[in-house]
């Protein structure tokens, strides 16, 4: 067993510590439901209860998450940790469901052309199913290997067409020593649309580092991430994301290498804010993506994406998500306004 495993088995062998409850911790474990890295939610469950402020309903639920994530394995034991399903009903307004282009008119040399109406872009209410599952294998001490698969297929009864989209990812994920860990995954994707299929893959390794400031705890990342759709790109990618008394926040940053001839992302920013509003989940998010190095009828092009996104929970088993972007291109056939809703349930588990 690792130090951290010992450290943390410990804490929970001798229940909770002696000494008043701290306010910080006591408001970072409420507030860690929120957050997307399940390590940072785990090392607020150990500085709260390290320091006497962890309720005792959530000392069982720490020691079920540390045991999702390979800590307390062993030799001879069973290596499964983790086997679940899902399955949800699917709810959206897209902006274009067949994959066409947003506008029906281009202009070259003072020369108008019209798209055929069949490849200009359908906006439209989409409803279906999704499903998926995850399982963990745990080799080591807080190192497992984690697959997961989701799959999606909509109906856009308006335009009597479907879209489907699948995913699978491997990951081996892997403590190092004290809040340190090192991760290996790889993701395949397929998207099917009336007017194209879109194959991509990403392999990235990355480091995460969970810390504590006086404010907040702070998981740090950084990666490298191989692209391969059409064309083949490595991205550095950086991110932060921390938990604070009463909200968790996000910043991402991401820079990939020039594509010679390709219209490439090169750089992409993202922020992002949850919080609690009464007792339900609330989260704003904006980002900013710039794609570069590729022509279109001889003109360089390069495309400026801002967007914008709100989420609300509606209920337990409800959330809502509007979003936003405006992308801007030196190519005016590439302009175009999209506006996204999705209703997500929380459907199924086993």
């Amino acid at each position: 067993m690792t130090d951290l495993a010992r450290c943390l088995a410990a804490l929970l062998l001798a229940g909770l510590c002696a000494g008043p409850a701290v306010a910080d911790e006591t408001a970072r474990v409420a507030t860690s439901a929120l957050v997307g890295s399940e390590r940072l939610r785990l090392f607020a469950f150990g500085k709260a209860l390290e320091a006497g402020a962890l309720p005792p309903a959530l000392v069982g639920r720490m020691k079920r998450d540390m045991i999702r994530q390979g800590f307390y394995h062993e030799p001879g034991q069973n290596p499964l940790t983790l086997l679940e399903g899902w399955a949800a009903p699917v709810l959206s307004y897209d902006g274009n469901i067949n994959g066409g282009s947003y506008n029906d008119r281009l202009s070259v040399d003072g020369i108008i052309f019209e798209t055929t109406p069949d490849y200009v872009a359908k906006a439209g209410i989409l409803a279906g199913a999704g499903a998926g599952g995850e399982a963990r294998l745990a080799w080591d001490s807080g190192r497992y290997i984690r697959a997961a698969l989701r799959a999606e297929t909509v109906w856009a009864p308006e335009h009597d067409i479907g879209r489907g989209y699948a995913e699978l990812r491997v990951c081996s994920d892997n403590h190092l020593a004290g809040w340190t860990f090192l991760d290996l995954c790889h993701t395949e994707a397929v998207l099917n649309r009336e007017l194209d299929r879109s194959e991509t893959a990403l392999t990235k390794i990355s480091a995460e580092r969970l810390l504590e400031t006086g404010a907040g705890y702070h998981a740090l990342t950084a990666g490298l991430e191989q692209r391969d759709a059409s064309t083949r790109q490595m991205a550095l990618e950086l991110g932060v994301e921390s938990l604070w008394d009463g909200a968790v926040t996000e910043l991402e940053f991401s820079l990939g290498e020039e594509v010679p001839g390709e219209t490439m992302q090169r750089l992409a920013l993202g922020a992002g804010i949850r919080w609690h509003q009464g007792r339900r989940p609330v989260g704003v998010s904006f980002s900013y993506q710039e794609a570069s190095g590729g022509q279109f009828l001889g003109q360089d092009r390069t495309d400026r994406r801002y967007a914008a996104a709100l989420v609300y929970q509606v209920s337990p088993g409800l959330a809502l998500g509007v979003d936003l972007a405006r992308n801007d291109s030196t190519v005016a056939f590439f302009d175009y306004d999209e506006v996204g809703i999705t209703a997500t349930f929380s459907g199924m588990r086993w």
